[in-house]
């Protein structure tokens, strides 16, 4: 996975995205363990797959996202630090937007958008195969989960 904004070639570190306060999906996810880890609280980058804006049903051949799992009391958790955060831009100007799905989601849920490199990083009782992640079913799912969305706009 290339990380690439506005066609250069960025430095996803910890250290860089807390500075440039930008980054791609790499750097936040990078930054969410860096700061787990000073925290002594368990965690771990995950590289996979993901059904973001844009996406129109096509079959992805390279991984294009990066995203979290956390350990709280003794249970793995899913977290997009990416995509519970936005900048929306209005008529009104630019504003945050917090997505609170994409922060201990649901595996079951989680999944629609979100296919791990290593399965195990699914977190669901039965894994599913990147061909079922890519069916049509799954994205029937995906888009009505789309519509359930909890946005908080600052």
């Amino acid at each position: 996975m290339g990380y690439f904004f506005n066609n250069k070639d960025i430095d996803v570190s910890p250290a860089a995205t807390l500075t440039n306060r930008k980054s791609v999906c790499s750097g936040y996810a990078n930054l969410f363990k860096a700061i787990c880890d000073i925290a002594k609280i368990k965690s771990a980058v995950i590289t996979g797959y993901a059904k973001g804006y844009g996406y129109k049903g096509e079959k992805l051949s390279d991984t294009n996202h990066a995203w979290n799992a956390v350990k709280l009391y003794d249970k793995w958790e899913l977290i997009d630090v990416t995509w519970g955060r936005q900048t929306i831009i209005t008529d009104e100007g630019e504003g945050e937007l917090w997505n609170a799905r994409y922060f201990l989601d649901d595996p079951n849920d989680f999944i629609l958008e979100h296919f791990p490199q290593d399965e195990v990083w699914q977190l669901l009782d039965n894994e599913i195969s990147i061909d079922a992640f890519f069916s049509a079913e799954m994205e029937e799912k995906r888009k009505a989960r789309l519509q359930q969305d909890f946005l908080i706009i600052e």
